[in-house]
């Protein structure tokens, strides 16, 4: 169980290291995963790993079940000279899901496609298409839809348990006309579309008139996004319409995102 390595007040999505010494932040999925919740299915992924201002490394992972991403599973293992204190975020456990769509990518897009009725995509103009790739100075680069099977949550609003996934595509869609760009998420089972979201800020973020500590009550501009550690949607104060973005860290200098 977690309390091998854990200390007694540690939670599942939060967990404190009894011997950090013990505890290497490359490995710790190969030594402890069982006792992490993992089972012969899952695997957490190496993503991304850097240190702050204070020394401290945050070493991030994903899980994936069956060779696919699962949403909104990342967890994030801090550490000092490779020795673990602490790790925050969220898998899920006891996944019992088949891994093999029942339709193919060209079907998931053209069920993508008809959803949104837009009457032309960025892919078919050949001079967008052009002009993409001198910006990128890419020969390669494209609008055509970047396309992912994954293991989806069905709503950003549901806890991550295993009876709130489905198998689906993730499409990226670029529209002309209407102007646009979307991410379509369809059941890799049945065609339908699970949800949306958009690529693009609107820049008509949440306006709250809390009550401040010495100014009375003033407006905040937040936004309403995915917190890709807990899995659920909440609140975050941040300005992404001004500028190159106004947003707002932790003590540490990172967005890693928690709960009290």
């Amino acid at each position: 169980s977690l309390s091998f390595i854990a200390t007694p007040n540690s939670k599942p999505n939060w967990i404190y290291f009894k011997n950090p010494s013990l505890i290497d932040p490359t490995t710790i999925f190969f030594s402890y995963g069982s006792y992490l919740g993992l089972s012969a299915d899952d695997a957490m992924i190496l993503t991304k790993q850097e240190t702050d201002n204070f020394g401290i490394t945050h070493t991030r992972y994903e899980q994936n079940y069956k060779n696919l991403k699962v949403e909104g599973c990342q967890f994030i293992v801090h550490s000092r000279n490779s020795k673990s204190y602490s790790a925050n975020g969220n898998i899920c456990k006891n996944l019992n899901l088949s891994s093999i769509p029942l339709i193919n990518i060209s079907t998931a897009l053209m069920h993508a496609k008809t959803y949104l009725n837009a009457t032309t995509y960025m892919w078919e103009d050949s001079l967008a298409e052009l002009n993409l790739r001198k910006i990128t100075n890419n020969a390669n680069a494209t609008y055509y839809p970047s396309i992912e099977l994954m293991f989806v949550l069905n709503n950003p609003d549901l806890p991550v348990l295993p009876s709130n996934y489905t198998l689906a595509y993730k499409i990226n869609v670029y529209m002309k006309n209407p102007s646009g760009a979307k991410i379509i998420y369809v059941n890799a089972n049945d065609g339908s579309i699970l949800k949306e979201t958009s690529l693009l800020y609107t820049c008509t973020p949440s306006v709250n008139n809390p009550m401040t500590l010495f100014s009375g009550n003033k407006p905040l501009n937040t936004n309403y996004a995915l917190n890709t550690i807990s899995g659920q949607m909440e609140y975050q104060l941040n300005n992404l319409c001004k500028g190159n973005g106004i947003v707002t860290n932790y003590f540490n200098n990172n967005r890693y995102y928690g709960r009290n």
